[in-house]
């Protein structure tokens, strides 16, 4: 628990007492987006109240990272893992090397944001077993995130246990979401998120899809 709350709909902010302007901008964003990403899903609101931590201290927010993640990477500074939304604020992600630059409406604003579309999904359906390249792919670019479309070269086993130790992970989901916003109607898409099952089972296809689309446009190959 922070020293101090901000109550919205379906959330609630925690943060630290000289994090109020930070906790403020973080209320009216998450205020703006949520009504947008609820229709996109389907649902008429989040159940339950969500918990959004604002973190000040590096060290604090990778202590709560350790037991959910492998090994804490310096590029870590948002995360849904325990179904609700902890974030570094601003000041700390530039304390990171990864993101020492990071500008706050072009890098961090969209990072607030694709934590919310992670909330989003877990309303429906929280199992993202070997299905985080579609959480990935949704998240990327319903958020607005800046990222640019790669090579797909991987194989349908990369799109299992391993794709998150992937080099270029997020630029191949926001790739692969690009093709599938495109190409799929929204209804099939909201399926795959309430029955992963299927969506692992058709995810092989989907990535043959995606490379067809490239090979036919001329885009050449690199291994992910």
């Amino acid at each position: 628990m922070r020293d101090m709350e901000m109550r919205g709909r379906g959330f609630t902010i925690e943060f630290d007492g000289e994090d109020r302007a930070a906790a403020e901008a973080l209320f009216a964003r998450l205020t703006k987006e949520l009504p947008r990403l609820l229709r996109f899903f389907g649902l008429e609101d989040l159940s339950g109240e969500k918990r959004v931590v604002l973190y000040r201290d590096l060290k604090k927010y990778r202590e709560h990272l350790a037991p959910y993640v492998e090994r804490v990477e310096d590029w870590m500074i948002a995360d849904t893992f325990d179904g609700n939304i902890h974030i570094l604020t601003l000041e700390a992600c530039r304390q990171t090397r990864e993101h020492k630059h990071m500008e706050e409406e072009a890098d961090y604003v969209p990072v607030i944001v694709h934590e919310l579309v992670h909330a989003c999904q877990q309303e429906i359906e929280p199992d993202s077993r070997n299905c985080e390249w579609f959480w990935e792919a949704l998240a990327t670019n319903l958020s607005g995130q800046r990222m640019r479309e790669v090579p797909l070269s991987c194989t349908p086993e990369q799109l299992g246990p391993g794709f998150m130790r992937l080099a270029d992970g997020y630029p191949i989901a926001y790739t692969l979401g690009r093709f599938l916003l495109r190409t799929l109607p929204k209804e099939r898409l909201l399926r795959y998120c309430a029955r992963p099952d299927e969506l692992r089972a058709d995810a092989p296809a989907l990535l043959e899809a995606a490379k067809r689309e490239q090979a036919e446009k001329g885009i050449g190959t690199e291994h992910c």
